[in-house]
C-alpha cells in the first residue's frame, strides 16, 4: 500500500505581520522636523542668533509605513526684521509674523498634535528626525535658553538624517554637505517641484528619503540617536581624559565675574565637557 503524501507545510509568516522580518529594528515613530529662522538659511542655520519663525513636522510610523496629517506653524519673532535671503525663501512677512503665536506655545501645540499623531498611527515613543544638526543645537535651545524656556525631554535626543543616510550610503558626498535634495537625487526619488509652501517640501521628501532607506534591510538605521546634554558636568579636566584637540574652544576677553556655568549656558546644545577656569575667569 502506497503511504499517503505528507502534510503541506504550514504557512509562512506574513513578512508584513512579522517584526523579525521589518528591517527597522527601532519600535517607535519619528517625527520629521524642519525648521527656520529669521536670519540665515541652510548651512549657515543659527550661525546669526536670529529667533525661529517656522517649524513643519510630520509624523512617520516606520513598521507600517504610514505618515500623520503635515503640520505648520509660524512663530512670533521679538526682531521683526527679516533677512533677504528669508524674506525671499520663505514668502513671509514681519506682520504675519507679528499675529502669530510665541515660541513656548507653538512648542506646547506641537507635543499635543505630535502626540496625538502618533496614538492615531498606532505608534509607541517617538523620537525627532532633522536634516542636520543645526535646527536643534544652534537654533532651539540657544533660542529658549535666552528665553528661559524649559524644553520637553524629546528635543534632547534626535536622528540626524545625513548621518542616517551617510551610513546607508557611504560613497556619496560627506553628510555635512548632504541637503535634502541632493539625497532624494541620490535615490533617484520623484519630488513635487511644484510645491512652493516653504518648508512643506523639504518635510515630505524627508519623509519620502526616510522610507525609502526603510526598505534597505539594515540593523544600524535610526538605532544610534544624537544626544543633547540637559546638565553641564562640573569640574576640571584630569591627565587621563582625551580631548579631541578640534574641539577645543579658547574664549579671552570674557567679563571677570562670568562662571562656567555661564559659558556652558553661551553654548548650550553643543555638549560643553568641561570649562577650564583660570584666575578667576572662565575659558
Amino acid at each position: 500500500m502506497t503511504p499517503p503524501p505528507p502534510p503541506p507545510p504550514p504557512p509562512g509568516p506574513d513578512p508584513a505581520a512579522d517584526p523579525a522580518a521589518d528591517p527597522c529594528p527601532w519600535p517607535g515613530s519619528l517625527v520629521v522636523l524642519f525648521g527656520a529662522t529669521a536670519g540665515a538659511l541652510g548651512r549657515d542655520l543659527g550661525s546669526d542668533e536670529t529667533d525661529l519663525i517656522l517649524l513643519v513636522w510630520q509624523v512617520v510610523e516606520p513598521r507600517s509605513r504610514q505618515v500623520g496629517t503635515l503640520h505648520k506653524s509660524l512663530v512670533r519673532a521679538e526682531a521683526a526684521a527679516l533677512s533677504t535671503q528669508c524674506r525671499e525663501a520663505s514668502g513671509l512677512s514681519a506682520d504675519s509674523l507679528a499675529r502669530a503665536e510665541p515660541l513656548d506655545k507653538v512648542l506646547q501645540q506641537f507635543s499635543q498634535l505630535v502626540n496625538g499623531d502618533v496614538a492615531l498611527l498606532g505608534g509607541g515613543p517617538y523620537m525627532l528626525c532633522t536634516d542636520g544638526q543645526q535646527l536643534l543645537r544652534q537654533v532651539l535651545h540657544p533660542e529658549a535658553s535666552r528665553k528661559n524656556l524649559v524644553l520637553p525631554d524629546m528635543f534632547f535626543s534626535f536622528y540626524d538624517l545625513r548621518r542616517e543616510f551617510h551610513m546607508q550610503h557611504p560613497s556619496t558626498c560627506p553628510a555635512r554637505d548632504l541637503t535634502v535634495a541632493t539625497m532624494a537625487q541620490d535615490l533617484g526619488l520623484e519630488t513635487d517641484a511644484t510645491e512652493d509652501d516653504f518648508g512643506v517640501w523639504e518635510v515630505k521628501t524627508m519623509v519620502a528619503v526616510i522610507l525609502h532607506l526603510l526598505k534597505e534591510p539594515s540593523s544600524q538605521l535610526f538605532s544610534k540617536p544624537e544626544v543633547i546634554k540637559q546638565k553641564y558636568e562640573t569640574g576640571p579636566c584630569s591627565k587621563a581624559d582625551v580631548v579631541d584637540s578640534e574641539t577645543v574652544v579658547r574664549a579671552r576677553g570674557l567679563p571677570w565675574q562670568s562662571s562656567d556655568q555661564d559659558v556652558a549656558r553661551f553654548f548650550k546644545g553643543l555638549n560643553v565637557a568641561r570649562c577650564i577656569k583660570q584666575q578667576g575667569r572662565s575659558l
